[in-house]
């Protein structure tokens, strides 16, 4: 699923916005859709960026436009609280995963400091059970 951003010419001639906003809003693929500003729409979609252009310009040919995928994590400006939400909502979260610090000498390496593993008492119990030895 990826977000596109959807930006139209509405001083063109012959384009009803009803119509434009009826077929972006029901694109095939959306899962969601944002149109907090005139003429500007982003939409959470399962098809790229040539099936939506190639959808739009199948309905209203001549009509001036612009598709392109967004990083919704890259955001900023003056909107509605209702606009930051979905946005927000549309956000990936993003994990730093931190190394464990280097041991310093060969003696953290080779002396066990970590607790015996959960369940290794009762794994050896059973296979004593059926009749398996360990050493």
């Amino acid at each position: 699923m990826s977000n596109y951003l959807i930006v139209y010419n509405h001083n063109q001639q012959n384009f009803n916005s009803a119509d434009i906003h009826r077929i972006i809003t029901t694109l095939s693929g959306n899962s969601d859709w944002w149109h907090y500003l005139p003429d500007v729409y982003i939409i959470s979609n399962l098809n790229t960026e040539q099936f939506i252009a190639d959808r739009i310009i199948s309905e209203f040919p001549g009509l001036l436009f612009l598709v392109v995928a967004v990083n919704l994590n890259n955001h900023n400006g003056v909107l509605p609280k209702d606009a930051w939400e979905w946005i927000k909502r549309k956000t990936r979260i993003i994990f730093k995963l931190k190394a464990a610090p280097a041991p310093k000498s060969l003696q953290q390496i080779l002396s066990p400091s970590l607790e015996p593993l959960a369940g290794f008492n009762e794994i050896n119990r059973m296979l004593e059970l059926l009749g398996v030895k360990s050493k």
